[in-house]
């Protein structure tokens, strides 16, 4: 389930929601700085997977094999899969009790653990088996994810909700202290997940596997920017989601590689082919030849972002081809952008591009005006104003409640509340590379229900 869009940017500075379900730096020392694991010492022949687009023969050739670091962040070295040594499973009784972790309003989540990279510092807990059925999940993420991953994760929820089975919040939705994101499993993922941590990937939806993967994708999405170049990159359509395998396998001979990625949104379309490219072994995705389906394209794509390779490798420390990489911490958020006690900001600083009136159209429709220090919205019928509102305005007489500058140039991101307990509007631009042509996206926070309503996006074009 998804229920809502993120602004189209290549700067992940902002803090809106998104529950993306799979049915949602300061310096740090050098253990964080570098997520290792372990594997064979041979070359890595992954057959004829493209990580270039322009060499269909080159094959993965992940790095770290040399390195002088040693072990893995599982906790064990990793010749094979039968090698696997799981991290050590947490033990409830060691996690110290936490009363403020409690959700007043949500009685479904029966468990929330603080994160501290692989430690669980804080729980509160009401289902003590629900608990411990969380902490074999956490067991999970501790062999696949690197700990240098996981830096701006802060909560973990264990939910009696089945709808969706996971999901991923960035808005700062979190009852802990610390300012940052969080993950949740339904405790349905207790029976989709295998027993033994080591067991191999199980390539298809409908299982833990895969929920971890493409939740951890949306993390890692959010905090590299690559979610968003990715919405910029492919189309953002719909369709039925029809004549995909029924056991939930991914495909790559259409636009789409799985069902939920077609009938869902682009956010979860990103989610979905980044879990296919992790989860399908090199020898399964075929080179790009120049004339390929959309949906072997985005999976090509994810091996050309920085990074990504590595962290392929790491989250298949349990396959029979996985080699010892060493992956780069993952870029840090500003989280401060969630601190509700900070009003946000009190002044607007437009980029210089995006200075001067965009339209939908000459009569109709929308137009945004844009100055150095303000932003204005109306709405046309036939060519005249039906309605205006002046942001720049609004701050000067101190008649929003809150109002948060996210993104610059050569994109804007901003959001507002008009006045308290009332709705959240968050407005985002993104400057096409024709300089003349601005993708204006718009959601709104329901104040009374929490949930993420966005409206499609309009396409603005500068006025001469």
């Amino acid at each position: 389930m998804n229920a809502s869009k993120p602004a189209r940017l290549l700067l992940p500075l902002f803090g809106l929601l998104v529950a993306c379900g799979d049915s949602e730096a300061p310096d740090v020392d050098s253990a964080a700085a570098t997520g290792t694991t372990t594997g064979t010492d041979s070359a890595n022949d992954e057959g004829t997977f493209n990580p270039d687009h322009g060499d269909p023969a080159d094959p993965i050739e992940p790095t770290g094999g040399d390195d002088e670091s040693s072990g893995s962040e599982s906790g064990g070295d990793t010749d094979t899969p039968a090698g696997c040594v799981p991290p050590p499973l947490l033990l409830l009784s060691d996690i110290p009790d936490n009363p403020s972790l409690a959700y007043a309003d949500d009685p479904d989540i029966v468990a929330t653990f603080e994160v501290d990279g692989h430690d669980l510092i804080g729980k509160h807990v009401t289902d003590v088996a629900a608990a411990e059925g969380g902490l074999r999940l956490w067991q999970e993420v501790m062999l696949r994810i690197p700990e240098n991953q996981l830096l701006d994760l802060v909560q973990l929820d264990i939910s009696l909700d089945t709808d969706p089975v996971a999901y991923f919040n960035r808005n700062g939705n979190v009852t802990t202290t610390r300012l940052g994101l969080k993950i949740g499993f339904s405790v349905e993922n207790f029976e989709l997940n295998q027993d033994d941590p080591c067991a191999p990937l199980e390539p298809r939806r409908g299982t833990f596997d895969w929920s971890l993967v493409h939740e951890f994708g949306h993390l890692r999405g959010l905090v590299d920017g690559s979610w968003f170049l990715f919405l910029d990159t492919f189309p953002d359509v719909q369709g039925p989601g029809d004549g995909y395998p029924e056991d939930g396998s991914p495909i790559l001979t259409g636009d789409f590689v799985t069902s939920y990625a077609e009938r869902d949104d682009g956010d979860e379309d990103y989610a979905e082919s980044w879990t296919t490219y992790v989860m399908l072994p090199a020898s399964d995705i075929p080179a790009l030849t120049g004339d390929d389906p959309l949906a072997l394209q985005k999976v090509h794509w994810m091996d050309d972002q920085p990074d990504l390779r590595e962290l392929r490798e790491a989250i298949r420390i349990t396959e029979a081809d996985h080699v010892e990489v060493n992956v780069p911490a993952a870029p840090r958020l500003d989280t401060s952008i969630f601190d509700p006690d900070d009003g946000g900001n009190d002044s607007i600083v437009v980029p210089a591009e995006l200075v001067g009136q965009w339209r939908e159209s000459p009569t109709d429709g929308i137009a945004v005006t844009f100055a150095a220090d303000d932003i204005i919205l109306a709405d046309y019928e036939a060519g005249a104003e039906v309605s205006s509102f002046s942001l720049g305005d609004a701050l000067e007489a101190k008649a929003l409640n809150y109002f948060e500058i996210h993104g610059g140039s050569p994109t804007l991101a901003y959001s507002y509340i008009e006045a308290p307990d009332t709705d959240r509007y968050n407005h985002d631009f993104f400057l096409q590379d024709d300089g003349d042509t601005v993708i204006f996206a718009r959601e709104v926070l329901i104040a009374a229900t929490g949930e993420l309503e966005y409206l499609p996006e309009v396409t603005l074009t500068r006025v001469p």
